[in-house]
């Protein structure tokens, strides 16, 4: 790293301790760890670079992914829900989600195949198409057990 990069870590760092600290006064605990949160600075919006996150273990790992993909951290069933997955399995089940197709991200250098599933395609190319008009001139020239089949999924 070099001198800027050095100093806005220091300030990201700075950064965290006054939000923990600020957390603390209010008895309200939630928070990652410092090591969690530098992880994700490293990151762009778009591309998680998955070296920053491969490092971490069980919650550290689980909350940078969020703080990566999401921009917040899991809630308590969220956590007790992913807990009992590996890495991969978190990424790919994270990988299904709409939110991260919207988002479009990508896991550079990630050992694993981390592929938005059918659903969440389907949304993120929909997120994309901005006017519904257009949306529903499409939806209307698919035969009618499709735009069934398409209701049923999103109902």
């Amino acid at each position: 790293m070099n001198n800027s990069d050095n100093e806005k870590m220091r300030i990201y760092k700075d950064l965290f301790g006054e939000v923990k600290n600020r957390l603390s006064e209010e008895n309200q605990s939630k928070i990652c760890s410092e090591e969690a949160f530098l992880s994700t600075v490293k990151n762009s919006t778009r591309k998680i670079r998955y070296e920053n996150l491969d490092k971490l273990e069980g919650e550290d790992f689980l909350f940078a992914v969020f703080l990566s993909v999401f921009q917040r951290l899991p809630d308590e069933n969220e956590i007790k829900y992913y807990s009992a997955f590996s890495k991969e399995e978190i990424l790919k089940k994270i990988a299904h989600s709409g939110a991260y197709s919207i988002r479009k991200v990508e896991f550079e250098g990630c050992p694993y195949s981390v592929k938005p599933g059918f659903k969440g395609s389907i949304i993120g190319m929909a997120s994309a198409v901005s006017s519904s008009t257009f949306l529903r001139s499409i939806a209307k020239k698919m035969p009618v057990k499709l735009q069934n089949r398409i209701r049923r999924l999103f109902a």
